[in-house]
């Protein structure tokens, strides 16, 4: 029961919808399976009280009056008291008190239990200090004859246990057995209207009102949570900054050097520098003089304006191709670009218009459960055009063609993340 509980806070916001609507068609389904129990005491109190029967005799569709009122006579069995106790993980978690009844001519070997007292611990202790209030005579064998008027059931909590018990003691249940829970405080007290089909309703709309505004909760916490579209920039922003390469340092190779030398490559490691500066070398040079050096500067290697994304990356993510764009157009403007992460404005009314639509719905079934038999057909044939029409939406839209499954095509060209030129090589000393 307890990881049931936890399991119903993990559901998601959506879940609780329909959760809410079961419990509330459940409520209402008790509500009137207690009403119609109300309804059979108040006509059972306002007849007379049966007549009583020997058990021997006893058959249950004539026997069992209105609301399972019964008034049965038989003599019980000291030796076959049981005490059922029904425990988990060796605590005890309910029980009960079992007398085996027969009917008044039924010998002391009778192979067939007629009835059983199911008694809680408060009642059997009403038993043991009132019992012979509920004698009415003796049978041939000198026993105690008891009468009883009280509700008669065929199945109770514990009901299996009974059954081993009987079964334990090589007996069997007739075919008219039934369990009897008498009248210990009276009749009219029993039969009289406690309130429970207006008290059992209200427990039902609680706990849909709770798992709703559970769901309202988890709804309301989700959107909030979604960071906006500058928030996202400011972080994006301070990413870029961070993966900001620090400039670069210098090293000058000694003249005549060449840097992968010793002596080059012991120049590099004590300036920890990215990019070699050679030093000048004279106008002229001997016949037989090593080739020049090229000489690195920093020019922007494109014109593309600050902050721009390579046109193979925009091309991709907007699913154009490049083989009908003309010859030298300007690539996409990346601000035209929808932000997938940016929540329309519309999201949250319209989620609030869909629930008081369904609270709408919920409410006039539960004020008048026959609309729901009424609107089924009704119902049935809406989803089946509702989902005729996604499936054509889907389909027209091209939701079902062949997508590409490889990896995304690579960047054609990179920007550092400073914005700064790229270093390139733009010629050679002579």
């Amino acid at each position: 029961m307890g990881r049931l509980l936890v399991l119903v806070f993990l559901l998601p916001w959506w879940a609780y919808v329909p959760a809410s609507i079961g419990v509330l068609w459940l409520g209402e389904r008790v509500y009137e399976q207690a009403l119609a129990t109300e309804a059979g005491k108040a006509a059972a109190l306002a007849a007379d009280a049966p007549a009583p029967i020997d058990l021997g005799d006893f058959r249950k569709v004539r026997d069992i009056h209105a609301a399972g009122e019964v008034h049965v006579t038989g003599w019980i069995d000291a030796d076959l008291k049981y005490e059922l106790v029904k425990s988990r993980n060796g605590v005890r978690i309910n029980t009960r008190f079992m007398y085996m009844m027969f009917g008044s001519g039924d010998p002391a070997d009778a192979p067939q239990v007629r009835a059983a007292l199911m008694l809680t611990k408060k009642q059997n202790q009403v038993f043991l200090d009132r019992g012979e209030d509920f004698i009415v005579g003796f049978n041939d064998a000198e026993d105690f004859v008891f009468g009883f008027n009280g509700f008669g059931e065929s199945n109770v909590t514990m009901s299996g246990m009974a059954a081993d018990a009987i079964e334990e003691q090589g007996l069997n249940k007739s075919g008219d057995f039934i369990f009897i829970e008498p009248f210990f405080d009276g009749r009219e007290a029993a039969l009289s209207p406690r309130g429970i089909p207006d008290r059992s309703r209200y427990i039902g709309w609680a706990i849909a009102a709770l798992l709703a505004l559970i769901g309202v909760m988890k709804r309301i916490r989700s959107v909030r949570g979604r960071p906006s579209r500058d928030e996202l920039e400011a972080a994006q922003a301070a990413e870029a900054e961070n993966l900001a390469p620090a400039p670069a340092k210098s090293f000058v190779v000694p003249n005549g050097v060449d840097e992968n030398t010793p002596l080059g490559r012991l120049a590099r490691r004590r300036s920890g520098s990215a990019e070699p500066v050679f030093a000048q070398e004279p106008a002229s040079t001997a016949l037989d003089a090593a080739d020049p050096v090229p000489v690195f500067s920093e020019q922007d290697s494109d014109a593309a304006p600050s902050g721009a994304r390579p046109q193979s990356a925009l091309v991709y993510d907007s699913g154009a191709t490049l083989g009908d764009d003309p010859a030298g157009s300007a690539p996409p403007d990346p601000g035209n670009i929808p932000d997938p992460t940016e929540t329309p404005a519309s999201s949250a009314l319209g989620f609030y218009v869909k629930l008081a639509i369904a609270m709408l719905l919920v409410g006039g079934v539960a004020y008048e459960p026959s609309i729901l038999g009424t609107a089924l057909p009704f119902a049935g044939v809406a989803l089946i055009w509702l989902g005729v029409y996604f499936v054509f939406r889907k389909a027209r839209r091209g939701g079902w063609r062949t997508r590409a499954t490889g990896p995304a095509p690579q960047h054609q060209h990179q920007r550092r993340p400073d914005d700064g030129a790229q270093t390139v090589a733009v010629g050679a000393h002579p």
